[in-house]
């Protein structure tokens, strides 16, 4: 108590760190929806809350706030009981064990100092402190009802104590629960001894059975996510740290040895056994902590550093079992080295550790950063919100409990984590793949799909992403995780976004919304393109499809992609199209031939087509088009020709420069065949000069990276001479580059137009320049300034204009195809001249010919009419594709309960209902029409695992979508409840089974017998 007090959180309720949000909403949530808890809707793109919930910690919390206690006051006062609880079990361990006072209460001090200890309240991981308590004392007493098994004297009180507080571990923190239920399967069966592994085995199934059974309802939905995803992704660091812990098994075996004699008439088998199983566990978390060679060959679960934590924890467990073996020792000189050894390891360990666990309050950033998003995040129930990083993901539902997220860090909880890290990786580190190594583990993507994605600067495919989340809005924090790039990414695209940076005492964050975003529920005559392959490469090959949609940005308002499983609930005018490969068809032939006879259209394509394209990228695409044509709409137009420019280099003579704007500056110009001398007279020496000198161009300049600006300069001062760029159609902006210039020092300047950064103004910019200035800036402190030019020249690349019949906008689907070469850029502008799209990196060896609209960095005013190629093939053609939006109308809706969503009426007219929800098989969909006749609807998988809902044209007067999970739900809780009829029915046989009915033989060695109860009568 004073402890906690002394580190100011005994009597404070404010939560620490961003992780105790997290908790708290959990609380309130359960409090809110237990009755619908199989599905909640505002994270992710929904998901099952249930599995893996730590009933044990948050569940009589939730109780408590649903009879109106504050959240935070409950929370808080959870906390403090189970702070103060883990000393005392870990003490009731030890004592179980029969050891000494001294060496328990040093053992529960080495634990309540522990480094995992600390860095788990520290780092707000509170499911697990409140899981702790009940581990142990679950130790206890497996190891109290073993020891009165062997002495044949079985408890029932012991054992149903027993059976409840094992149930509760299990139903606590996965993490912690199951180290203690390895160590008791482990113990268990060695608990009678090498002769009487089967009274072991009996146990292990008496003890272990029934709580299996009566928590399955808890842990078999978790076996099966935990099977269908794979083990978890760990990190690969070494943690030298954990390797310190060989402590434990050393002293184990240094122990052994000096008791090698009297072991061997050892008459209690329960304490060779306790202290194997543990020290077998160390040694695995030993070897998952640094031992890398050995990884391949044992399951890993935790991260190295976890390895530590858990080593920090129990590893004290061994020694307190270890004390009780010395026990003929007890009054030598041995037992009282080893028991003033754990006092001053416990001191230790708890001025070093506590001393260094600085409890993080995170209140103070958490409140910075949600009056960031009050102020900039618009929440609608039609859209959702997609935030980056630890801070902001974990500590929003707590702030907006009824908003919809996109993303968040707990991947397990995702249906299908390749979809969610398809998603973060376009989203959020679209133009920064290489930093992703240096983003911490938790908030890595935990698949890799850098093969997948779209290439850096098209931005097509993340607005496929970002439609097909449903996100309105996304925030990038920039100043915790390197994504500066992407950032940078949105910025320069104003024609597809709408970005801006709002400053935090603890760093910026850029918030990022789509100028055209995709609502969660919406009607669409878009074309639905099913997928049905019995291959073995099936799912790699959708992914493929899905790909290749995306680099042309044909989200779900132009395709929906249905991955078909079969073929049997597929009516006419549910699917337009069916991609299938000959395999396929040749075995489902008569219902293919059926479904096009009934006018779906069937495209057999070889199983490794749709992989081979989406190598290609965006010109993969494009050949997928034409494959399915006309399936997908796709327009095309040869731009005309307007004229061709050749390479040429403007030389600025002397006479073609005139004195423009100044201030505080008096001008005299000298102009001579070779070069420009400029006297500049300074009124006011304590104020900066300005001069302008104007030059009109010949003839306009496309401004392109390629355009190299020549300007030969002399001062007699330190002063500044910026280049600048000027538009007679655009006279409030200009484009500058500035250089400093050196006292009596020519200066030679060969400066590209990449150079060229710093706009007058952010809008509107333009693509052609028709005049050159140079600014001259003069500090303070001088009354007089000479400048020589002595020679200004412009090299312009050739380029080849093209004109469209029409306005074209940067925001549609759509792409320029043109012949390109490692040089060649684009520039698009509009007919006076504004820049409306630019792409100055060669995309040659990227993107091929099909240059996706998205690609271009543009500006708010979007359409284009004039068409750069700068570097290009004179004369070389350059076509214009684009796919109309289909039409599409957003559908209201409300979630009444987290697992029931009511739909406002459907209008007449379109093909289906894009939903953007997780698909699962538990969904139930019903469509009432105007004469109040209700049809169950059928739906598909679609997209990235979303659904897709075939309308046929028909109206409905009202629709409502509900989730009722059976098998997880009801099934498994009743078959776990029923576990109970046989455990009351043989309530007073169970106990005694396993016990060892004839007593062991007394020893005569009193040296080597171990007898608990007079060894605990001395005390």
């Amino acid at each position: 108590m004073a402890l906690l007090q002394s580190m100011g959180i005994l009597m404070t309720v404010t939560a620490f760190g961003d992780d105790t949000l997290v908790h708290i909403q959990k609380i309130i949530d359960l409090s809110k929806n237990f009755l619908q808890f199989q599905w909640d809707p505002r994270s992710f793109n929904g998901y099952n809350p249930s599995i893996g919930f730590a009933w044990t910690s948050y569940a009589p919390l939730a109780l408590l706030v649903s009879l109106g206690s504050d959240p935070l006051t409950v929370f808080h006062a959870a906390f403090v009981v189970y702070f103060l609880a883990v000393g005392p079990s870990v003490y009731y361990f030890a004592r179980a064990m029969a050891s000494q006072r001294i060496v328990s209460l040093a053992a529960s001090v080495l634990v309540c100092s522990a480094v995992g200890y600390w860095r788990w309240v520290g780092g707000g991981a509170y499911g697990r402190l409140f899981t702790l308590p009940f581990a142990f004392i679950a130790l206890a007493l497996t190891f109290n009802y073993v020891r009165l098994q062997n002495e044949g004297r079985p408890s029932a009180t012991t054992y149903w104590f027993l059976i409840g507080t094992w149930s509760l571990t299990l139903l606590g923190d996965l993490y912690i629960s199951v180290v203690p239920v390895a160590i008791a399967i482990l113990f268990l069966p060695l608990s009678a001894g090498w002769k009487n592994i089967t009274s072991g085995l009996l146990r292990l199934a008496t003890v272990m059975l029934p709580v299996f059974a009566l928590t399955s309802w808890f842990w078999i939905p978790v076996a099966a996510r935990l099977t269908s995803l794979g083990p978890p992704p760990s990190e690969l660091i070494v943690n030298i740290e954990s390797q310190f812990f060989w402590v434990g098994p050393i002293l184990t075996l240094l122990v052994l040895f000096l008791r090698r004699e009297s072991l061997r008439t050892l008459l209690k088998p329960e304490y060779p056994a306790i202290v194997l199983s543990i020290n077998i566990l160390c040694v695995y978390f030993l070897i998952m902590g640094g031992i890398t060679p050995l990884w391949s060959y044992i399951p890993r679960v935790w991260a190295p550093y976890d390895s530590l934590y858990l080593l920090s924890i129990f590893t004290p467990l061994t020694v307190a079992c270890l004390s009780v073996l010395l026990r003929p020792f007890r009054r030598g000189i041995f037992a009282r080295c080893l028991a003033v050894l754990m006092v001053i390891l416990a001191a230790e360990s708890v001025f070093t550790t506590i001393s260094f666990s600085d409890l993080p309050n995170g209140t103070t950033m958490n409140n910075a950063f949600a009056q960031a998003l009050s102020g900039n995040l618009p929440v609608s129930s039609n859209y959702r919100v997609s935030l980056q990083g630890r801070l902001l993901t974990r500590g929003f539902p707590y702030y907006y409990p009824g908003s919809f997220q996109a993303g968040g860090r707990t991947s397990a909880q995702e249906l299908d984590p390749l979809y969610q890290s398809w998603y973060q990786t376009e989203v959020f580190y679209k133009d920064d793949l290489g930093t992703l190594k240096n983003v911490y583990h938790d908030d890595q993507p935990v698949v890799n799909v850098t093969g997948l994605i779209g290439d850096p600067p098209n931005f097509a495919s993340t607005m496929f992403w970002l439609d097909w989340f449903g996100v309105g809005t996304l925030v990038l924090e920039t100043a915790f995780y390197p994504v500066n790039g992407t950032a940078q990414g949105y910025s320069q695209r104003g024609a597809l976004f709408t970005t801006r940076t709002v400053q935090t005492s603890y760093g910026p964050l850029v918030f990022v919304s789509p100028t055209d975003p995709g609502p969660e529920l919406i009607a669409t005559n878009a074309t639905s393109i099913g997928f049905y392959s019995h291959q073995t490469n099936a799912t790699a090959s959708y992914r493929s499809l899905l790909a290749l949609l995306s680099y042309l940005g044909l989200d779900s308002r132009y395709v929906v992609p249905v991955y078909l499983s079969t073929l049997n609930n597929i009516g006419p005018g549910s699917i337009n199209t069916i991609i299938t490969d000959p395999t396929t068809y040749s075995e489902d032939t008569a219902r293919i031939s059926y479904l096009e006879s009934q006018g779906v259209r069937i495209n057999v394509v070889l199983p490794s087509l749709l992989q081979q394209l989406q190598t290609q990228g965006p010109a993969g695409t494009n050949s997928l088009i034409n494959l399915l044509s006309p399936t997908i709409p796709l327009q095309t137009q040869n731009l005309t020709l307007a004229s061709t420019v050749p390479s040429r280099t403007v030389t600025l003579t002397s006479g073609q420069w005139t004195a423009g704007y100044s201030q505080n500056a008096n001008a005299q110009l000298q102009s001579y065949p070779n070069n420009l001398t400029l006297t500049i007279n300074i009124p006011d020496s304590t104020k900066p000069a300005q001069l302008v000198l104007d030059a009109a161009l010949p003839n306009s300049l496309v401004l392109t990276d390629q355009l190299i600006t020549q300007v030969q300069i002399e001062s007699n001062v330190n002063s500044t001479v910026g280049l600048v760029y000027t538009s007679s159609n655009f006279t409030s902006n200009s484009v500058e580059a500035d250089h400093q210039l050196n006292p009596d020092q020519l200066t030679n300047l060969q400066v590209p137009f990449a150079n060229f950064t710093r706009w007058t103004n952010p809008q509107p910019k333009f693509a052609l320049a028709t005049g050159f200035n140079l600014a001259i800036t003069v500090p303070p402190g001088h009354r007089q300034a000479k400048i020589q030019l002595t020679g200004a020249s412009i090299s312009e690349p050739s380029y080849t204009i093209y004109r469209a019949k029409s306005p074209v906008s940067l925001s549609a689907a759509g792409f320029l195809q043109e012949f390109q070469t490692s040089s060649t850029s684009t520039i698009l502008s509009d007919n006076t001249g504004g820049l409306r799209g630019s792409f100055m990196e060669g995309p040659a060896n990227l993107l091929g010919d099909i240059i996706p609209l998205a690609t271009f960095n543009s500006t708010t005013m979007q359409g284009f009419t004039e068409v750069f190629v700068i570097g290009g093939t004179a004369n070389g053609q350059v076509s214009l594709g684009s796919i109309p939006e289909a039409d599409w109308t957003r559908i209201g809706n409300t979630w009444t309960t987290n697992q029931n969503l009511d739909i406002q009426s459907v209008p007449a007219g379109f093909r289906g209902i894009v939903w953007k929800e997780t698909f699962t098989n538990n969904w139930n969909i019903l469509a009432t029409d105007s004469s109040n006749s209700t049809t169950s609807l059928p739906y598909f998988y679609a997209g990235p695992g979303l659904v897709y809902i075939p309308l046929k044209g028909i109206s409905f007067y009202r629709m409502n979508i509900s989730s009722q999970e059976v098998l997880y739900s009801i099934i498994i809780p009743i078959m776990a409840a029923s576990t109970l009829i046989p455990l009351i029915v043989f309530r007073r046989r169970i106990p005694a089974i396993g016990r060892i009915r004839s007593s062991p033989k007394p020893n005569t060695e009193s040296s080597g017998a171990i007898s608990v109860s007079n060894a605990q009568a001395s005390e």
